[in-house]
Parts: C-alpha cells; sequence; structure tokens
C-alpha cells in the first residue's frame, strides 16, 4: 500500500513506539524550546495564530519545526521526512537552522 519494504514499515513502527513513551512530556518541552528560537527567518517554517499553539511549524502541516530536531536524535532525515509527510530537503534545512541559532 505505502511501498516500503519489510526494513522501513519496521523502522517506521520502532520509531512510533518511541515517540509514544515520550510524547506528552516532549510537547512541553518542544513548546519552551520553540519559543528560545527566532524562526522569522526560516522559510521552511511559520506561525500562524489559533494553530499549533503558536508554535512554528513546519509549512503547510502541523508539525512543530523543533519537534524536528528532537526526532534527529533517534532518526536520519529520510524517515523523519517520510515520518512527518514532507520533503527531505525541509528536514534538513530545518535541521540546519537549529544549529546555526545561538
Amino acid at each position: 500500500m505505502f511501498r516500503l519494504d519489510s526494513a522501513q514499515v519496521q523502522t517506521v513502527i520502532d520509531y512510533a513506539e518511541q515517540m509514544r513513551a515520550v510524547a506528552p512530556d516532549r510537547v512541553l518541552k518542544a513548546l519552551a524550546r520553540s519559543e528560545a528560537i527566532d524562526w522569522s527567518d526560516c522559510r521552511e517554517v511559520e506561525s500562524i495564530p489559533g494553530k499549533g499553539d503558536g508554535m512554528a511549524l513546519l509549512k503547510g502541516t502541523s508539525v512543530p519545526a523543533v519537534v524536528i530536531s528532537d526526532d534527529a536524535e533517534y532518526s536520519n532525515v529520510e524517515v523523519l521526512a517520510h515520518g512527518y509527510g514532507v520533503d527531505p530537503t525541509t528536514v534538513q534545512a530545518v535541521l540546519d537552522y537549529i544549529r546555526t541559532e545561538p
């Protein structure tokens, strides 16, 4: 159905299990971190009043940009991009932007 081989499916399942275990805590921490980053120069991110609790989101999604950084600890750019339904270049650009933030 998704044109994935069994290893790719297992990677996504493993990732989902890891995230489920830490999700509630991560949301609060992500909100605090997101507020500490100036996202105004990141072209891949948008903040829309009333959407995503005011957090900076990947454009056209409800994915908090800062979560990409957290998830990079558990996975690679390709898996993150697939998991969030975005282009790998978007994921890489957000990671690069976060790394340059003071």
